[in-house]
């Protein structure tokens, strides 16, 4: 709320300089009364920063440049102004220093990363009749042969999984979600009758709230630079096959431990005209709760409550992640996320980087445990952590109107490229 009422805005012009425009949307008041300050951001890392005079008049727009030298460009890093406006006196209500106003924009400065070798050694493949088990240095992986599913992670003897990455569509429904009355307007028309009174109730309808994974074929073979790839193919479905998601998951794994993963998502079928997440949800082991994250932080956000969250480098424990909300719901989302580490005190991590942004959220409970609760005494601690990696994720709305168009994910064919990476600081 207060980043979209906020007093001041800035937006780049002329990325060369650079240049920005200035708006004072103030009645009354000049913004000399507020120190403005620039920062020079790579990645998380804050590289120069410094005071700027701005004189501009209430209700006017004006322009103005930094003095910027541009810095030796890291490979694969981004590179962002924000501009903050700050009060310079206390005041009743704040006390100097307060944040009044700020805003961000990336720079057109990129220098592409070098792709890295392709990781050579030595590599084996155990097949039997319930396993698919690829060996590595200092790791393992396995896939069971009847779902197709990478249900373990063993990095150096420790295992990082709890239970594998499956296809997931859905999330403990939100409070609007809940509400009777967003259903006028969620445009959610299949419903039926004993599913509830909400606009969960055409997901639920369908079955997205237990899909029921079916393996089709599970093929490997060996690269040519040694690494190991395996194909899964197999359908997803709701209550029965008139409401399904095709998937073809491609999980490349090399002989250091870093798995790539292609996914493609095809919705076959009855579908409803938008559903609240696409991506993959598993339960990871209970000793990787400190996270990191590259994206949008620190507190939680979601795609249409996202613009007040800075991007930056966060760190936090998963019970820092909690919402304590009276009614039990999906919480805790991080938006246009680069990179994800989930790592323990002693330094083992699980890292997840994307090819493109995507969103996560990590909770202490099993999804069907948050979304059969009514209260959150219901709340039951499970072992591990649900993982929930969103490629991307409808909005939370609001009980009169419930979700923008422009925020909700309509099922469509999608192809999506992750890495897994298992790591030990220090290494």
């Amino acid at each position: 709320m207060k980043k979209s009422a906020q007093p001041v805005s800035v937006r780049l012009i002329d990325p060369d300089v650079p240049r920005f425009e200035v708006w004072n949307r103030y009645l009354f008041t000049p913004l000399s009364e507020l120190e403005t300050r620039w920062e020079l951001w790579e990645d998380g890392t804050l590289l120069a920063k410094d005071t700027l005079p701005l004189n501009v008049p209430p209700q006017t727009r004006d322009t103005f440049s930094l003095p910027l030298t541009k810095p030796g460009l890291t490979p694969g890093c981004e590179y962002r102004i924000r501009i903050l406006f700050l009060l310079k006196n206390d005041k009743v209500w704040a006390k100097a220093g307060h944040e009044v106003a700020w805003d961000e924009t990336e720079l057109p400065w990129h220098v592409s990363q070098e792709v890295p070798a392709a990781i050579t050694g030595k590599m084996k493949i155990d097949v039997d009749s319930g396993s698919i088990r690829v060996l590595g240095n200092s790791f393992s992986c396995t896939f069971n042969r009847k779902t197709g599913v990478l249900e373990s992670i063993v990095y150096e003897g420790k295992e990082f999984l709890r239970s594998g990455f499956e296809l997931n569509v859905w999330r403990a429904p939100l409070a609007n979600e809940k509400d009777a009355w967003t259903i006028w307007k969620a445009h959610l028309t299949d419903t039926k009758p004993g599913m509830g009174i909400d606009a969960a109730n055409a997901w639920r309808s369908l079955g997205l709230d237990h899909l029921r994974s079916s393996l089709e074929k599970i093929s490997w073979e060996t690269n040519e630079d040694g690494s190991i790839t395996v194909t899964v193919l197999s359908h997803a479905e709701g209550n029965d096959v008139t409401t399904a998601f095709d998937n073809a998951f491609a999980w490349t794994i090399y002989a250091n431990g870093r798995i790539r993963l292609r996914h493609l998502v095809i919705p076959q079928g009855i579908m409803p005209q938008w559903i609240q997440r696409l991506g993959i949800q598993s339960v990871v082991s209970d000793f990787l709760y400190k996270i990191s994250w590259y994206g949008r932080g620190p507190f939680e956000n979601y795609p249409d409550r996202k613009s007040g969250a800075k991007i930056g480098i966060y760190s936090c424990t998963t019970e820092d992640m909690e919402e304590p909300y009276l009614i039990p719901q999906d919480h805790g989302l991080r938006c246009d996320v680069r990179w994800l580490n989930l790592e323990s005190p002693d330094g083992y991590g699980l890292r997840i980087q994307g090819k493109n942004l995507f969103n996560f959220n990590v909770y202490p409970y099993s999804t069907e445990n948050l979304t059969r609760a009514a209260y959150p005494y219901q709340l039951k601690r499970q072992d591990g952590f649900t993982l929930n990696i969103d490629y991307a994720t409808s909005g939370v709305g609001c009980t009169a109107v419930s979700v923008l168009n422009q925020y909700r994910v309509v099922p469509a064919p999608a192809g999506f490229e992750l890495e897994l990476i298992p790591y030990r600081k220090n290494q």
